[in-house]
């Protein structure tokens, strides 16, 4: 699987930043190819 997270949030290090961080990292222990993207 491969997943392309494309993050809106205009704080490098805020709190969507590591709640998306989260979500991939279960992402990738279950094996998914990951690639993060800012929105802007």
């Amino acid at each position: 699987m491969r997943l392309t997270a494309i993050v809106g949030s205009y704080r490098k290090d805020g709190v969507i930043n590591r709640v998306v961080d989260e979500i991939l990292s279960s992402a990738r222990e279950q094996g998914a190819q990951l690639e993060t993207k800012p929105a802007g």
